[in-house]
Formats: C-alpha cells, sequence, structure tokens
C-alpha cells in the first residue's frame, strides 16, 4: 500500500477544508503531484507485481486532481474510493486554523482525539474505522500487488497508527506531508512499515504553510490587476465567501444548468477529465431519449449529444465536455452495441467536443478502425486559440488555469473539414453539414433528410441564446437570424437541440424557430437603426424596448444573457472598441479618474457612506461609486468590505443574470482576498 497525501492547496496550513465542494489544487500542488507521478513511475518496476496495479483516490478534487497524473504516469485509471474520503468536520469545516486553536475543545482534538466529535460531524474513531475498513478491503481486492492509495492528511495518519499499533490518542504525533508518500506491506501476520512521510521526490517543490498565501512577481500568474492576487488566493477568497453566504452559489445555480439538469462539480471542471467528482456526478444524472426510431439525445448535466445509429454504425454529433466522455460512451453503450463511424463537432466550446477522448477508447470502435471526427475548418482555429489564451479563458471561463490544455495532444482534433456545406454519406444515409456563424464562428447544424431529423447545435437553446456573452469574442448576429430561418424551412420532424429537451411536434419546431429568429432580427434592426441616427452606444442600449410577445415567452427567458447584452453584440460587431464618449478614446488612468472622484466626494468615508446608502435602493449606482472606491484605495478595509457588501447584494439581485452574477462575484472575492491577506497568516 502506497498512501499518498494530496497536493497543496489555497487552503494548505490556513483552513479545515474538509468535505466542502471546488477545492482544487493550487499551482505548487499541481506540481507536487507531478513530481510524486514521476517517483512512483520509476520505482513501479522494483514493486511486488513489477508495477502499480490499480490508484484509489477519496471523491474529493484536491486528492483527484492528485491521484490523475499519477494514474497516467503508471497506466491506471483513478479509482473513486468513499473510503478514503476527509474526516467530516461538519460545523468547523472551512473555518480558520488559528481561530479554532484559541477553542477549548482543540486541546481535546490534540491530546485525546479518540473521544473527540465534530460538532455535526464525524468522530475520529469513525474515520478510522472507515478508512481501516476500505484498506483493508484493498488489500483483499489486490493480493500480491502494489497500489496507490490518495487521501487526506488525518484519515492516513489515523491508518498508519493503525498499521504501527499506536493508540489514536498519539496519532498527532506522525506528519503526512502534502503529496508525502508511505509505504506499507500487508503481510499475512502483520502489517510491515516500509516508510512515512517520504518527500525527497519533491525536492524543487517545498510547501511550507506560509506559502498558501505566497504572492508572486511573475505577470503570468497575477489574477486580478495590479493587486498580486495570485489563482490560490482568490480561489481560497472564493471558498471563503461562499462559506459566509450560501445563498451565492444558489444564484449561479439557478441559470448555471444551461437547459439540462445542473453538475456544480462539472461546471468547475469542464476542461479536466480526471476529476472523479465531476465524472461520477455526470454519469449518476446522464439519461437518454429515444427521439426517433434508431435515433436518441442523450441528455447530459448541461449540454446534449446526439446519436444516430446507421448500418454503417453510429453517427454521434457533439461529445459533451472532457469529464462527459465516460458518461456519454456508457449511455451510448446502453441503446447500441454499433462502433462510432463518425464524430461530429458543431463547434469546438469545451461543452460539446472535449469528452471525444472516451470515445476514442471504445474497444468496439477501435475494433472498426476507429471514427472520422468532421467539423468546419474553424474548429481547429478554435483550438489553437485553448492553447494560446489558455490563462484568460481560465479567468473568463471559471476554471482551474492548470485544467486548460497545455499542448495538442490534449485535444481530439478533426480528421476532416469544410468551409460552408458538406454532405456526408454513413450507411446508405445522407447527412447535410451546414455553416453559419453563430454562438461560434465554426458553428454548424447537422440535417438527416431522410429521418427529417435536425442537430441544431447551439443556434437553438430553449432559452433567450447566449449571444451578448461579454467575455466572449464577437458571435454571429444576421447569420444567427439566417440560420434560424433555414432550418426552420427544412421541415425537421425531430429537433435534437445542444441544449434543453428534443422536440417533436413539427408545427412547434417551425414556430419557435421563427420566434428567436423575430427576435434577435428586432434587436440587430434597433441597432443599425440607433448606429444609423448617430445615436451614442450607451443611448441605443438603453432605448431598445423588448415586446411582450417575446418578453412573455417562455423559450425566450433571460438567463445568461439581456437583449441589452445582446445589442451590445451588435454594436460590437459593427463598430470599433471606441464607446462614444470623447474622453474614452485617450483616458487619464483609472486610478487617477478614481483620485479626482473621490476628492470630489469629499474623501473616502464620504464616498463609501454614499455607495452603502444605495445598496438597497439602487444597487447597480451603489457597484457604481464601489468601483471607483476601489480603484482608488483597494488595500483600504472599508473600500474593501463596502466592494463585498455591493457586489454579494448584485448576485442577489433578480435582475442579474448567470454571466453578470460570475463578474460580480469574482469582484466581491478580489476585495475578500485582500481582507484575507490583511488579517494575516498562521505559523503553522
Amino acid at each position: 500500500m502506497l498512501y499518498g497525501r494530496h497536493g497543496h492547496t489555497p487552503t494548505t496550513g490556513a483552513r479545515l477544508p474538509g468535505r466542502a465542494p471546488d477545492l482544487h489544487l493550487s499551482d505548487e500542488g499541481q506540481a507536487q503531484a507531478e513530481a510524486v507521478a514521476r517517483h512512483l513511475a520509476d520505482r513501479a518496476p522494483g514493486l511486488p507485481g513489477g508495477a502499480i496495479a490499480a490508484v484509489y483516490a477519496s471523491p474529493m478534487e484536491r486528492a483527484q486532481e492528485t491521484a490523475a497524473p499519477i494514474a497516467r504516469a503508471v497506466g491506471c485509471r483513478v479509482r473513486t474510493a468513499s473510503g478514503l474520503n476527509e474526516c467530516d468536520f461538519g460545523a468547523w469545516t472551512g473555518r480558520r486554523l488559528r481561530e479554532l486553536r484559541k477553542l477549548k475543545s482543540w486541546a481535546t482534538v490534540q491530546d485525546q482525539p479518540s473521544t473527540f466529535r465534530f460538532p455535526k460531524g464525524e468522530s475520529f474513531a469513525g474515520m478510522q474505522d472507515r478508512i481501516t475498513g476500505q484498506v483493508d478491503s484493498l488489500v483483499s481486492r489486490h493480493p500480491g500487488q502494489a497500489i496507490v492509495c490518495v487521501s487526506h492528511a488525518d484519515p492516513l495518519k489515523a491508518i498508519l497508527a493503525r498499521d504501527l499499533g499506536t493508540p489514536l490518542d498519539l496519532f498527532q504525533r506522525l506528519e503526512v506531508s502534502p503529496c508525502s508518500v508511505s509505504a506499507v506491506l500487508h503481510g499475512s501476520h502483520r502489517p510491515h512499515i516500509l516508510g512515512i512521510n517520504a518527500t525527497g521526490h519533491l525536492a524543487g517543490h517545498p510547501c511550507t504553510p506560509t506559502e498558501a498565501h505566497k504572492v508572486t512577481d511573475s505577470p503570468a500568474a497575477l489574477e486580478h490587476g495590479d493587486l498580486g492576487l495570485d489563482v490560490a488566493e482568490c480561489t481560497a477568497a472564493r471558498i471563503d465567501l461562499v462559506a459566509g453566504y450560501p445563498e451565492l452559489m444558489a444564484r449561479v445555480a439557478e441559470g448555471g444548468s444551461f437547459g439540462g439538469e445542473y453538475s456544480r462539480p462539472a461546471g468547475q471542471a469542464m476542461f479536466n477529465r480526471h476529476s472523479g467528482p465531476a465524472v461520477e456526478d455526470l454519469r449518476a444524472k446522464t439519461r437518454v431519449v429515444e427521439v426517433a426510431p434508431r435515433s436518441w439525445l442523450v441528455r447530459l448535466p448541461l449540454v446534449n449529444s446526439a446519436v444516430f445509429e446507421t448500418d454503417d454504425g453510429l453517427v454521434v454529433c457533439d461529445t459533451a465536455m472532457a469529464p462527459g466522455g465516460p458518461a456519454l460512451l456508457e449511455a451510448i453503450r446502453s441503446v447500441s452495441d454499433s462502433p462510432i463511424h463518425t464524430i461530429v463537432y458543431s463547434h469546438g466550446h469545451v461543452d460539446h467536443a472535449y469528452g471525444t477522448w472516451a470515445l476514442l477508447e471504445d474497444e468496439t470502435t477501435i475494433a472498426a478502425g476507429g471514427p472520422r471526427i468532421v467539423a468546419h475548418r474553424g474548429v481547429a482555429d478554435r483550438f489553437d486559440y485553448y492553447l494560446r489564451l489558455r490563462g484568460s479563458l481560465a479567468r473568463y471561463m471559471n476554471q482551474p488555469p492548470h485544467h486548460l490544455p497545455t499542448s495538442r495532444d490534449d485535444l481530439a482534433w478533426p480528421t476532416e473539414t469544410f468551409d460552408e456545406r458538406l454532405v456526408l454519406t454513413v450507411g446508405g444515409e445522407e447527412i447535410h453539414l451546414v455553416h453559419h456563424p453563430a454562438e461560434t464562428d465554426d458553428q454548424c447544424y447537422a440535417w438527416f433528410p431522410d429521418r427529417r431529423a435536425l442537430y441544431s447545435a447551439d443556434y437553438y437553446q430553449g432559452f433567450l441564446p447566449n449571444l451578448g456573452n461579454g467575455k466572449r469574442t464577437q458571435r454571429g448576429t444576421d447569420d444567427w437570424v439566417l440560420a434560424m430561418r433555414e432550418m426552420a424551412d427544412l421541415g425537421p420532424l425531430f429537433l435534437f437541440p445542444g441544449h434543453g429537451e428534443p422536440i417533436t411536434d413539427p408545427e412547434l419546431i417551425r414556430s419557435e424557430f421563427h420566434l428567436l429568429a423575430d427576435a434577435l432580427e428586432h434587436i440587430i434592426d434597433h441597432v443599425v437603426d440607433g448606429l444609423n441616427r448617430r445615436l451614442r452606444k450607451d443611448l441605443i442600449v438603453d432605448t431598445l424596448d423588448w415586446p411582450e410577445r417575446f418578453a412573455d415567452h417562455p423559450t425566450l427567458a433571460i438567463q445568461y444573457v439581456t437583449p441589452g447584452d445582446i445589442a451590445r453584440m451588435v454594436i460590437k460587431r459593427w463598430t470599433g472598441w471606441w464607446d462614444d464618449i470623447p474622453s474614452h478614446w485617450s483616458p487619464a488612468p483609472l486610478v487617477e479618474q478614481a483620485a479626482t472622484i473621490v476628492d470630489l466626494a469629499g474623501g473616502l468615508g464620504p464616498l463609501v457612506a454614499r455607495a452603502r446608502s444605495l445598496v438597497d435602493a439602487d444597487v447597480a449606482q451603489a457597484c457604481h461609486l464601489a468601483d471607483w472606491a476601489w480603484y482608488a484605495d483597494p488595500h483600504h478595509p472599508d473600500v474593501q468590505q463596502l466592494v463585498v457588501d455591493a457586489y454579494t447584494a448584485r448576485v442577489m439581485d433578480p435582475a442579474s443574470n448567470t454571466q453578470e452574477i460570475l463578474v460580480y462575484l469574482d469582484q466581491a472575492a478580489a476585495a475578500r482576498a485582500l481582507q484575507l491577506r490583511t488579517a494575516g497568516h498562521p505559523d503553522s
């Protein structure tokens, strides 16, 4: 048994994270995980059986992310073992260690842990029984083999105490560092301790408690302007913020399902095929809908995939996000044993083209020669864009930076591409792929004329489409309208959307498509008219009306963007970056502007007070004033608390949609990060 603790995280040495979700490895932790993976792979030939037979991990993200490079290095997959989970710290979860040390019960935790149960949580004795049972089961399952178990400090110390014959009350004397390795040989009579807390393989990757909040001077690590906040600090601050305001994540989840069931683990690990919690949550929540004969819509959380069985094999339209690959393959195999003949990417977004890796490992498909992957030629450009701007995309997509692809080998590239239209023939059936820029510049739909079935990709989403996303590149406008009317005129009997429920009423399909085209055309016409009347850009947006036939229609519901956001994207389509305000062409630095505003207000105190007076009455205006105060002096404690309060209120405002909520949450977390830094760091 090779016991490994997970790598360094943003809370290491500072907080008791327990089983709180969404805690990922820091950059240091990722480097540690790669180092321990190389170490174990190098030594595997000298282990019992000449190899590492299996890699098990706790369900927590930080353990799964540590186990993933180990599994890759030794040629295994990560298996989740619930008995390896972190201790359930109950009401202590997320609390600062320096605060916990002040409690009278802290002495019991250190000196008599066998008698202690965490409030509303687990006891140390129960934790030891749990991991002991898990380990004994794994030992029985792998006789004569070497296996890796990635867990957490307290459970590992508890099992090592058991193996040593040490009373649980003395287990705190053991040390288990991040990404250390402890080795125990289980014989027929007793376990033999071969080593505890080995860290020599981490030379060059030290992890001391104070590094949990280390600020790097590297520009590549700066996460929030020039404040020097790195990814680890921002992550820790977001966790702290959500712990204090649990209702914030509920607001994010309201619009986060994108027409399907919500999966928090998947939404935060979209690029990470090795995220055990995401993989398992997607497996549990995926379902298959037979829409027409030999035609299925696979409904994963957040996104769909369409599967069509032909006489030559399966045609799969879109492959979900990276951790969705296993769930998609299992869904496919639940309805058909045929090999996968063709994969069609409707576009190159992560939730549509990153689960392919699992399909490429399907034995039936491999035996048949493997699938071809067909896409518009722009998908390759999008993949290159993901590689080149991975840091920026991680920020704007709210994903851990180390999850994004680092090389071309991390992506399943198209093997055939086309420009505007392509007709495929599979099993005697024609499949028409038609390109129109919309959600992306590489998007296409797939029309199966013999079946009268349409895979509409992201042209139709069942709500006001994500056309006005302020964190994305230019999206199609007039082309989107053209695509909707063109698809409606095809007369489909069966609609397979990229998001949302299938539709099998031909008249409803036609009316829905024309309604969306009318709504988009209404916005486009308003913008074009305003531009031609030489209105200032903000006035074009502010004067946009939204007729009742659109506002009251359920499939035009505002979830991700507003009609005004779409109007801004249309303006961007036709004009330059200038916003029509003369002083903004060559503006004074924001810091200098903010200083002038503060002076006009009579100082920071009056400005902060005025902003606070507006939080309940006019939260948008309150946030404007909070911004000026922030740019003037982000290190002032009153300003930091104002930003937290104003932007958490903005998140909770019913008028806020999902995309802006994420922006507001990031700003509040930046202010919280500075508060945590100012509060000081623990010394252990």
